[in-house]
């Protein structure tokens, strides 16, 4: 058999999308809708139709009296058949699919019922406080379509944050927060074998446990929670995943504490890469609220290359610039501007749609804008309350990466799966290419906009095929004569 690799996995890719249009039906696979003559019933149909075509249908019920129509059930393969055959019977009088509908509204605002949601006006300004009406993300437009939580794929979509601490205990996060479940707490035992003893709540680098709350919680709780308070609750805010598992590693304050927290966040995603999914965890991205002003990225080469190692197994880093009022491309600023394409750099903006004035910002190195100044979240000791800086606009754009993966369109877990890098690189490129375009970031920022929650997710939407990729193929048993092709689909496992 004359075929390389390359050419036996071309083909997994052909057989796949040979499926491709019912991949999409546009009616229920099996169902009919039959309208009969008055007065008749389905037993005399369902008894010819085993008869004279071996077929075994079942009216479900009838779902109009006054028209006499009913509602069939066969196998979806026998379908055609059966519905050709009944148009051919005398007490039949139409046939139809039972097609699919939608709703055809072109603006819905879904917000969730939090009682201060109010008060966040980065997701629905209305102008109040000095603000410039619809100066927002266009969150109550982005929640018709997606509100976090899980991939179309049912993977349980994880958000690193690494921060100084977090209140664990906080009623909007404490059901939002990341466990591992695979280890057993306290019983002083590495149970996962990831290398790491009783990381059931996630890592302490400064003290090598699991006590996430840390050295200081008056930081990472409201960074976590504008990235994924719960939404719909009824309890305080809702962050911009309504549901998510926010991955929290307490470190900071030194590179060398970084490097740590980044090595916990790498290997529990290399370890979901490596076995399908059943270990680790689906991390996407992690939230970097923290740096150092004027730094050189010649000075810092192993902090720089994390977000190389990070982006190759499908992590975006997202990071907060300086809040000093400079440009970076021409001072320098770690980590903003440290040369991967994996990491997305932020700078802030308040509710006026202005580039905040202590905010940094650089053409070349800040990516783009998010609402940092004066953001009402959650705060630490269980309560609420506004946050101001550059920390405060990067968990923004992390949220937005978690909230991509969430929407309803299977390609982009179907390559998060197959080529987890590209997928990353993905969905940064459809957060800086549906930006809004922003006077005071023209000039100041790579796409000389701000991040749009909703054009993020029409963007993704309108890329979205009708054939998602398959993903984790394999050529086996490779002979003279034949080869086995094995791969998987979003909903299950084939192969030929």
């Amino acid at each position: 058999m004359n075929l390389n690799l390359g050419s036996l996995l071309l083909m997994v890719v052909i057989f796949c999308c040979a499926d491709c249009p019912a991949q999409q039906a546009e009616y229920l696979p099996g169902q009919l809708l039959v309208s009969l003559q008055a007065g008749k019933t389905p037993e005399p149909l369902l008894r010819r139709a085993w008869e004279e075509q071996m077929i075994k249908p079942k009216a479900t019920r009838k779902v109009a009296s006054l028209l006499n129509i009913w509602l069939f059930d066969v196998a979806p393969d026998a379908e055609h058949q059966w519905g050709d055959w009944l148009k051919d019977q005398r007490e039949v009088r139409y046939v139809q699919f039972n097609h699919l509908l939608e709703n055809r509204s072109t603006f819905n605002n879904i917000l969730p019922n939090d009682p201060l949601i109010s008060q966040q006006w980065q997701y629905v300004n209305n102008g109040a406080n000095g603000g410039v009406p619809d100066a927002d993300l266009d969150a109550e437009l982005a929640w018709n379509i997606a509100t976090g939580g899980l991939t179309p794929a049912g993977d349980t979509i994880v958000l690193a944050v690494i921060d100084g601490g977090v209140d664990a205990l906080h009623p909007d996060l404490i059901d939002n927060l990341w466990k591992n479940y695979d280890e057993v707490p306290g019983d002083n035992i590495d149970n996962d074998n990831n290398g790491y003893v009783d990381d059931f709540n996630g890592w302490n680098v400064y003290t090598g446990k699991d006590n996430i709350t840390g050295i200081a919680t008056g930081h990472g709780t409201p960074v976590s929670g504008i990235i994924g308070a719960s939404g719909n609750n009824g309890t305080g805010v809702t962050g911009i995943n309504w549901k998510v598992k926010i991955m929290f590693v307490a470190g900071g304050s030194n590179e060398a504490n970084i490097l740590e927290a980044y090595d916990y966040v790498l290997r529990s995603r290399r370890r979901y890469n490596d076995s399908n999914g059943q270990e680790g965890a689906f991390v996407v991205g992690v939230n970097c609220s923290w740096g150092t002003n004027y730094g050189q990225p010649s000075d810092a080469p192993l902090w720089c290359a994390a977000f190389d190692s990070l982006g190759a197994e499908g992590i975006l880093s997202i990071a907060a610039t300086a809040n000093i009022p400079v440009n970076v491309d021409e001072v320098g600023d770690l980590p903003t501007t440290c040369p991967s394409d994996h990491l997305i750099s932020v700078t802030s903006l308040t509710n006026a749609d202005q580039k905040a004035a202590n905010a940094a910002w650089g053409h070349q190195h800040v990516d783009l804008g998010a609402y940092g100044q004066e953001v009402f979240t959650a705060g630490p000791n269980g309560g609420y309350g506004t946050f101001s800086g550059t920390s405060f606009a990067a968990p923004q754009v992390s949220g937005a990466v978690a909230l991509l993966y969430s929407a309803p369109c299977p390609n982009l877990i179907a390559m998060a799966k197959s080529n987890p890098a590209a997928a990353g690189l993905w969905v940064k490129d459809l957060i800086l290419g549906s930006t809004t375009p922003n006077v005071f970031l023209d000039g100041k920022t790579v796409t000389g906009g701000r991040l749009n929650l909703n054009d993020m997710l029409l963007a993704y939407e309108s890329q979205c095929s009708d054939c998602p990729p398959p993903f984790a193929a394999q050529v086996l048993n490779i002979t003279t004569g034949s080869a086995l092709l094995k791969w998987s689909e979003i909903d299950d496992f084939e192969s030929v």
